[in-house]
């Protein structure tokens, strides 16, 4: 009987120390996976704060981009005006041609969102809010943005250089050779047209797009203050 109280005894000890050990696994496997989600948490942070950071910047050049196409476009209308009414040349109009012959573009900031891909597009917790990022960064930017719709334009310098003196993007005036043969250039005046129909065709882009990264930082804006409490 001394003995089966003793084995009993060693027994039940065994199953605690057992039940202990397993116990201190568990709070440690616990710990570790806390502290990794911590970790991966604050790297999700600074990642989408990062981004917003980038989204900022192109809403910043998308509004700068938007207010020098609608100067492009009114000196486009100057020009066609100036031709098609048969008015006389002014000094102004001289610097105007540079809207046909130069467009300008929208540079995004991609750096943040590469860093993202290569951690893994997983470290963005919330569904909606990475879906939002990806689709920005994946279609947006590279299918509308980025995209070419621009007159080809070695056609249209190598075109102008017949009617001008220069097709260089410089401060000086940029004069026809010919003013009265301008003013009947077929050629000339679709260019013209198809440059203001572009511009005008890119600035409703450029506003859509606007409204779409101005959604994303708001809801950036969100998960950071959720996370900083």
């Amino acid at each position: 009987m001394l003995t089966e109280n003793k084995f009993s005894k060693y027994f039940v000890y065994a199953i605690g120390e057992i039940i202990l050990v397993v116990i201190g696994i568990l709070i440690a496997l616990q710990i570790n996976n806390w502290n990794e989600q911590n970790k991966s948490k604050k790297e999700e942070m600074k990642i989408l704060n990062e981004i917003k950071i980038s989204l900022a910047r192109d809403l910043k050049y998308m509004s700068i981009n938007l207010r020098s196409d609608s100067s492009s476009i009114r000196h486009l209308k100057i020009i066609k005006e100036q031709l098609q009414l048969e008015k006389p040349t002014i000094d102004s109009l001289n610097y105007f041609y540079q809207s046909l012959l130069f467009t300008n573009s929208v540079d995004i900031t991609t750096g943040p969102y590469e860093t993202l891909k290569s951690k893994g597009l997983d470290l963005i917790s919330n569904d909606s809010l990475r879906n939002g990022i990806v689709y920005y960064y994946e279609q947006t930017s590279k299918y509308y943005i980025d995209k070419n719709f621009f007159l080809d334009k070695n056609f249209t310098v190598e075109y102008c250089t017949k009617l001008f003196n220069t097709v260089a993007f410089v401060s000086e005036q940029i004069i026809p050779n010919d003013y009265e043969s301008l003013r009947k250039d077929m050629v000339f005046l679709n260019l013209l047209n198809t440059k203001m129909e572009e511009i005008r065709f890119k600035n409703r882009v450029l506003i859509d797009a606007k409204k779409e990264v101005q959604n994303l930082i708001d809801i950036i804006d969100v998960e950071l203050k959720h996370n900083e409490n």
